[in-house]
C-alpha cells in the first residue's frame, strides 16, 4: 500500500513538472535569431533580461541573456546593428511603459521573456513585441 501511494506521488509530481513546461514552451530555451517571410523581416530573443537602461529622453535599452549572429542579422539586411544582444523603444505612450514594466519584471524575477524587433535605430535593433512567461 505505502509503495502504490509512493508511485502515485511520482506519477503526480511528473504530470506537473510536464504540464508546466507545456504551458511555457520558452524555459530554458534561449536563443536569439532574425527571420524573413516576404517583406516581412524581424528578429527574436528568446530567454531573459540582463540589463535595462533608461535615459531622460525617455529611450529604453534592454540587454538580453542571447546574441544575435551577424549572419542572421545579415540575412534580414540589418547591416547597421552594433549590439546584438540589445534592443531599444522610447517611451511615447502609455503602452511603452507597460512594455518597460515587463522588461523590469524579467529582470528582477528572472523570468522567461519573448521579445520581437522590427528594424533597427541608433546602432540598435527596435523592440516592439513582449511575451512574458512563467
Amino acid at each position: 500500500m505505502k509503495n502504490k501511494l509512493i508511485l502515485i506521488l511520482v506519477v503526480a509530481a511528473v504530470a506537473i513538472i510536464l504540464s508546466l513546461q507545456v504551458a511555457n514552451p520558452f524555459v530554458n530555451q534561449g536563443g536569439a535569431t532574425c527571420y524573413s517571410e516576404g517583406a516581412n523581416n524581424w528578429c527574436e530573443f528568446k530567454g531573459y533580461v540582463d540589463g535595462l537602461y533608461v535615459n531622460d529622453s525617455g529611450v529604453v535599452i534592454a540587454t538580453f541573456s542571447d546574441s544575435l549572429s551577424s549572419e542572421s542579422l545579415n540575412k534580414v539586411g540589418l547591416l547597421d546593428v552594433k549590439s546584438k544582444n540589445r534592443a531599444r523603444f522610447e517611451l511615447k505612450e502609455s503602452i511603452h511603459s507597460e512594455m518597460l514594466d515587463m522588461l523590469k519584471l524579467s529582470f528582477e524575477k528572472r523570468k522567461s521573456i519573448k521579445v520581437h524587433t522590427h528594424g533597427s535605430e541608433s546602432g540598435y535593433l527596435k523592440l516592439d513585441h513582449i511575451w512574458l512567461y512563467k
